[in-house]
């Protein structure tokens, strides 16, 4: 049995952007991170923290770590974000994080992706 764990829109404040200008000011960026195991996790029946990944520790380590940096590139921030969940998960754990920032005037939103 097959089954993921979700971080969905996970919102940081982050400094990001090419120009100095456009770093000035936080921008809101979205990050979404999706836990893949290949069974179902031990948690799912002993409902113990200890027997799952902790995405609050790992929500709050992104939130320390990101939130005073610069970053002039999407996919810098993203490949950061992605290091750190790495760092903080068991080396055979596969996962997906992606990172979107959203364009000034209502002209979208852009996404990094990376996987494991």
């Amino acid at each position: 049995m097959q089954s993921v764990l979700k971080v969905e829109h996970l919102e940081l404040q982050i400094h990001l952007g090419w120009t100095a200008a456009e770093r000035e000011v936080r921008q809101r960026v979205l990050l979404n991170i999706e836990f893949y195991f290949l069974e179902l996790p031990k948690a799912a029946l002993t409902d113990e923290l200890n027997d799952t990944i902790c995405y609050a520790a790992i929500e709050n380590m992104l939130m320390k770590e990101v939130n005073l940096q610069t970053f002039k590139l999407l996919e810098h921030l993203g490949y950061r974000c992605y290091e750190l969940v790495k760092s903080a998960v068991p080396k055979d754990q596969n996962f997906k994080l992606s990172v979107t920032k959203f364009l000034a005037e209502a002209q979208g939103t852009r996404t990094f992706e990376l996987r494991s």
